[in-house]
């Protein structure tokens, strides 16, 4: 009888942690769309922290007796309506607006996440690592501590680029720094600030613009400036009023630049063959 007893519980043990695993897995199950009708008095930090857990099985650390969590409620005007896989962002924007972040921690199997001060410098320690072509995605996460890197196809001077975007990243955590020797930066800061400079930084990335030459002198005046730019000698003018036919066409902006017509007077001056206007 006691080895029949032996063999019962044997085949009754395995069954009954399997049912208490499903359990658990039911309770974590993630359904399309999540909704939430809060508490009029508030719900508090530590609520919070056990509602997201039973909706998305994420385990959530933190400390009940700190003055950041214990005395801090959300008050909410109304139901919460919105898709079962942004509840946890959801949770990280009202922590975010508690002055509160949440970073991952321990082995990624663990699946769990640490509540600290958004001032505690220990931030900073905690980064998700996210490709420059995808921080688009992070601009509506708030509280998400994310770092990436910059890679410039155009600017050279990573130093100015950097230096014109450093006071836009948040005090005390938010970093920014050039690579020695390369077109790249790193940034590490909240979601949406490095989303923001991820769009500044396509906006001033662009290509250096050519320098428009324009030439509409013709004839004897474009031949004249050209072999004055050359060094040879040139037709002049020979009286004021051709001298003075040729500022009109600079105010007219007929000539291709001031120096040429600079270079025509000049000459003019040289040659001795520029009189006054009225003269004999």
């Amino acid at each position: 009888m006691r080895l029949v007893a032996i063999a019962v519980l044997a085949v009754l043990l395995p069954l009954a942690f399997a049912g208490s695993a499903t359990t658990q897995e039911k309770a974590a199950v993630k359904v399309s769309e999540w909704n939430f009708k809060p508490n009029p008095e508030g719900i508090t930090v530590a609520q919070l922290c056990q509602l997201v857990h039973e909706s998305t099985g994420k385990l959530i650390i933190y400390n009940p007796m700190d003055p950041a969590i214990r005395a801090k409620k959300v008050h909410l005007s109304g139901p919460v309506r919105l898709p079962a896989k942004k509840i946890f962002d959801w949770f990280r924007s009202l922590l975010a607006y508690q002055k509160l972040v949440v970073v991952p921690t321990g082995p990624r199997e663990a699946n769990q996440y640490a509540i600290l001060n958004m001032t505690d410098p220990a931030v900073a320690h905690h980064p998700v690592y996210v490709p420059a072509e995808e921080v688009h995605q992070w601009e509506d996460r708030d509280g998400a501590y994310i770092s990436t890197l910059f890679t410039l196809k155009h600017a050279k001077d990573t130093t100015r680029m950097r230096t014109a975007l450093a006071n836009l990243v948040s005090r005390p955590t938010g970093r920014i720094q050039d690579v020695p020797g390369s077109r790249s930066f790193v940034v590490a800061d909240f979601g949406p600030v490095v989303a923001a400079i991820g769009k500044l930084v396509a906006a001033m990335d662009k290509p250096a613009p050519k320098p428009v030459v324009r030439s509409t002198m013709r004839g004897r005046v474009a031949t004249g400036a050209a072999r004055s730019l050359s060094g040879r000698a040139v037709a002049v003018p020979s009286t004021a009023s051709t001298l003075a036919r040729y500022e009109q066409m600079l105010a007219s902006s007929e000539t291709e630049t001031a120096v040429q017509y600079f270079l025509l007077k000049i000459n003019a001056l040289k040659a001795g063959q520029v009189r006054k206007k009225g003269s004999k």
